[in-house]
């Protein structure tokens, strides 16, 4: 009897952040399994590939470590639980108080739960760090998203940096577990504000209401064509200018990351992407500006009559075409620079391959900043630019099928 409530107040404990029955048993069965089949060849063949199968099941454990880290981030967050966050909203509850669903950091079950994974992959190398490392870095970046959406961008960027620095050693998993512990306090900090900032002003169903109803206010017909293209809004930039800051320098982190952990045989090529990225991006953001809005006249008028820029209306072109060119100059440098390295395989032109990372990664973070913080300023451009407004399906609106007026 004392045995069994002993198991009874375990499991008592452990659901406190074990996610439904049928999840544990999936994680178990599939684990089984692989074990079932290494013994079916072992008894039939007489041997077995022990390193497929422990890689095999160090990989499943992984996986499903990195499920249990983004379960643990979302599942007892009231940003994420929309009703949870209305109930919570009309309490008396505040942040001294253990929240009613569960606890968002973490606890000692969650120790126990990678635990027993890490003993369940049967692995005594360091390779077995691999499934904490999952569980820290899938829960990080939901902890992260989830603290920039609630409006903490200092603390969301942070983490950002600290997940970065763990994807900076992949092949050695004892260093990427503790840069990620010691990203923890940053990411349990950020929690702490959260809470203590509750009732947040952005939740998921306040979230999803302002995007209907600018969904909404967009396809209504509320004066018909033109006047709806027309209705003065508040200027105010594409993205703020300190996202726009901080995503440009949690980008060029990212991107160092990638190309110092890549061959260099195909780090060229990853310059190439950047590149394209850069200008897809470019056109992207000219698409925005040009949706119903077009030159005053047409590429022969200019010609015609000599007015080949028109700066009140090709400022827009300005921040794409100096981001293309100077990310394209600086990756081009970068490549050859590359290609000089991988030619001579001299410690000499070693140093000119970390240049080329140089040039690579400072291209790409000016392209960037350049296409998220130069304007000109939508809203101000339309109001005050020089061009011409055409009809456009995307404007929606019963009343705007047709830009001509019946009589």
């Amino acid at each position: 009897m004392m045995f069994r409530s002993t198991i009874q107040s375990l499991l008592r404990w452990m659901r406190v952040v074990l996610p439904h029955g049928g999840a544990v048993g999936i994680c178990v069965g599939t684990v089984l399994a692989i074990e079932a089949i290494r013994i079916f060849s072992l008894l039939t063949f007489g041997q077995v590939e022990e390193p497929l199968f422990g890689g095999l099941r160090l990989f499943t454990l992984s996986i499903f470590a990195l499920v249990y880290g983004v379960y643990r981030a979302i599942a007892f967050h009231p940003a994420i639980n929309e009703d949870y966050c209305q109930w919570l909203k009309s309490t008396p509850w505040n942040h001294r108080i253990p929240l009613p669903a569960g606890p968002i950091t973490h606890v000692p079950q969650d120790l126990v739960v990678v635990a027993v994974m890490m003993l369940m992959a049967q692995d005594t190398t360091v390779k077995v760090l691999y499934i904490p490392t999952f569980f820290m870095v899938s829960y990080l970046i939901l902890i992260g998203l989830i603290t920039r959406f609630i409006g903490d961008w200092l603390f969301a960027y942070l983490i950002g940096f600290g997940i970065g620095g763990i994807l900076y050693t992949p092949f050695r998993p004892e260093v990427s577990i503790a840069t990620a512990l010691a990203c923890y306090p940053i990411a349990h900090l950020a929690i702490w504000r959260s809470l203590v900032r509750f009732p947040w002003d952005h939740d998921w169903k306040s979230l999803k209401k302002q995007f209907s109803a600018n969904l909404e206010e967009k396809t209504q017909d509320l004066l018909g064509w033109p006047w709806d293209t027309q209705t003065i809004s508040m200027p105010k930039p594409i993205v703020p200018y300190h996202d726009g800051v901080c995503l440009d320098l949690l980008l060029g982190w990212y991107v160092f990351v990638i190309q110092s952990i890549s061959p260099s045989e195909i780090r060229g090529l990853f310059c190439v992407k950047l590149i394209t990225g850069v200008g897809i991006a470019s056109i992207g953001r000219v698409s925005f500006y040009f949706q119903n809005h077009r030159p005053p006249i047409n590429f022969w008028g200019r010609i015609m009559t000599r007015q080949w820029i028109i700066p009140k209306y090709d400022s827009i072109f300005v921040a794409p075409m100096l981001a293309v060119v100077l990310n394209l100059m600086c990756q081009s440098l970068a490549i050859y620079y590359y290609a000089q390295n991988a030619a001579w395989r001299n410690p000499v032109i070693a140093i000119w391959s970390q240049l080329g990372l140089t040039f690579s990664v400072g291209g790409f973070m000016l392209s960037v900043l350049i296409l998220t913080t130069m304007g000109p300023n939508v809203e101000r451009w339309r109001l005050t630019g020089s061009h011409r407004i055409v009809f456009s399906h995307s404007m929606g609106g019963k009343n705007s099928k047709s830009p001509f007026i019946e009589l």
